[in-house]
């Protein structure tokens, strides 16, 4: 079974709401596969590539609803 765009959208609006107990899940879990692998940690690696939008025009709608990224034209940094 598919979810409808409505469901997900309501799914992320509640998961936006519990943001600081997921963060807190998050460092906890770090913490303790830190305990487990002392060198975990010590190396990151990221993918830094832009991905190339095609998109036809710039959406008008700059309301923060959780369904798309506002900023995914600019660089961490705020460079394009």
């Amino acid at each position: 079974m598919l979810l409808t765009d409505n469901n997900t959208s309501r799914f992320l609006s509640n998961l936006i709401e519990e943001q600081e107990l997921i963060d807190e899940m998050f460092e906890t879990a770090v913490s303790e596969i830190a305990k487990l692998l002392p060198d975990f940690g010590g190396k990151l690696a990221i993918d830094g590539k832009a991905i190339q939008s095609y998109a036809k025009k710039v959406n008008k709608n700059d309301k923060r609803d959780g369904r798309r990224g506002l900023d995914a034209d600019k660089g961490e940094d705020g460079s394009k």
